[in-house]
């Protein structure tokens, strides 16, 4: 049995090609790109009763006057008006279309309840929000 020795330069080196890598890279970025969701989520979008107008979002409240009413929304999520409490379909009804409802939010008042406020109170058709931040200490 004879033993075949290769010499180095009979032997070949072999390379690394990176075309296949750089390939499956492009895929992949292609397949995220087109994955992913280019829609934004439903945002709740407020306007501060307390900053200035170009920070509002909606210049037209801070120009023109109109009437507003200051709700006080509990821990809970109670709404408080003048020192009574309603709810959201009661609130629909005691005040105009026109009228800016201004939301004083309790320091420690839990983001889901918030929401779940502000969206109680636009299924009952008040759409003009605005709110006031708590006072931070």
């Amino acid at each position: 049995m004879q033993q075949r020795l290769s010499s180095p330069a009979q032997r070949r080196r072999r390379t690394v090609s990176l075309t296949p890598l750089i390939d499956v890279v492009f895929i992949l970025l292609i397949f995220f790109v087109m994955a992913g969701r280019f829609e934004q989520d439903g945002r709740i979008t407020l306007a501060r009763a307390d900053g200035p107008a170009d920070m509002t979002g909606d210049a037209a409240i801070a120009q023109e006057p109109r009437p507003s009413v200051l709700v006080i929304v509990e821990t809970d999520g109670s709404l408080n008006v003048g020192g009574s409490t309603l709810d959201a379909g009661s609130l629909a009804r005691s005040v105009d279309p026109d009228t800016l409802v201004v939301l004083r939010l309790a320091p420690d008042l839990a983001i889901g309840t918030m929401v779940e406020t502000i969206d109680s109170l636009r299924a009952e058709g008040i759409d003009r929000l605005s709110y006031l931040a708590p006072a931070r200490d």
